[in-house]
């Protein structure tokens, strides 16, 4: 069995060969493919995390509470579920940015400027990406 910490170190670099996929050949069905599979198993670890703390976390997300959710996630349980969470739906950012650029002239530039900027800090990349699509379309919809 893995301990905390090295589950830890796992978690935080082992998505670094699927960003640069992600960067850099976003066109290849085989390495998306191989991102695709990276997200299932990362959510298949998320789950395998969280059974085990269902019954104590259900009623924290059932009924939020300021005091009990910060216990739960400054515990080590929560802090590997919320990183694992956070480096997942980062790297399904990411992907979703990044074939989405591929519609815009010069994708590569764009990615190189906001795939990073999710990389560190997820949402924040989001935005700036979905404020830069609104203005290049000229248009709300995301469903194109």
């Amino acid at each position: 069995m893995l301990s905390n910490e090295t589950l830890f170190t796992i978690l935080s670099y082992i998505p670094g060969p699927f960003w640069l996929m992600i960067l850099f050949v976003p066109k290849n069905k085989k390495a998306m493919l191989a991102v695709d599979v990276f997200l299932f198993l990362m959510s298949a670890l998320f789950v395998v995390q969280t059974i085990p703390v269902l019954s104590e976390l259900f009623p924290i997300l059932a009924q939020p509470d300021f005091p009990k959710m910060y216990a739960f996630l400054s515990s080590e349980k929560g802090v590997l579920g919320s990183w694992n969470h956070m480096i997942l739906s980062d790297v399904w950012i990411g992907r979703w940015v990044a074939q989405d650029s591929l519609q815009f002239e010069k994708s590569l530039i764009i990615r190189l400027i906001i795939i990073p900027v999710i990389l560190f800090f997820g949402p924040f990349g989001l935005f700036f990406y979905l404020l830069f699509r609104m203005i290049k379309k000229r248009s709300i919809s995301f469903n194109d």
